[in-house]
């Protein structure tokens, strides 16, 4: 559907795990633009793109070989197969853009539990890789946000209060 929605009417996909840090306003003078995912491919989690953009419709038109069980295919590599093929119609920021940290276990405990990191200093935005960093979100309280001096912690601390209701555990 994003790709479709998309081609249609253009704008910036997020996925519901990626935290906006700055405005894209200075990447919105292309047709398309996607982050890479490091050593991976060029990731669908976030997408800029003006409406009708023939990057999309390559794209869109490549899920006719969609296998669910190989989802990152086209969600990854296809985006920078077709990328390589037709480099100007998309524009691709570098991975400390969008896509830093990455889900490694040294950067997840870097950013989400020790002080120091500087992942975002670059970023527009951050993905949080919410399936394979739930171990530490699903951990997170109120006084865990306002006490621990985290990269994530720094982030997100102007969004807490003190007086906010502890999180239910859902384990």
């Amino acid at each position: 559907m994003r790709l479709d929605i998309l081609l249609d009417r253009g704008g910036v996909y997020l996925d519901l795990d990626v935290i906006s840090l700055k405005p894209f306003s200075p990447l919105l003078e292309f047709d398309v633009v996607l982050g890479e995912e490091r050593n991976v491919g060029l990731c669908n989690a976030v997408i800029l793109a003006r409406p009708r953009a023939p990057f999309l419709s390559r794209w869109r038109n490549a899920y006719c070989s969609f296998d669910a069980k190989e989802w990152n295919s086209h969600s990854v590599k296809v985006p920078r197969m077709l990328a390589d093929e037709a480099p100007d119609e998309v524009h691709i920021v570098d991975h400390k853009k969008f896509f830093w940290p990455m889900y490694w276990r040294e950067h997840l405990r870097s950013f989400f539990v020790e002080a120091g990191s500087s992942f975002c200093a670059e970023s527009y935005c951050v993905h949080l890789w919410e399936s394979l960093t739930w171990p530490h979100i699903r951990k997170l309280t109120v006084k865990h946000l306002l006490t621990v001096d985290s990269e994530f912690c720094s982030l997100v601390r102007q969004y807490v209060s003190d007086t906010m209701d502890e999180p239910v555990d859902v384990t």
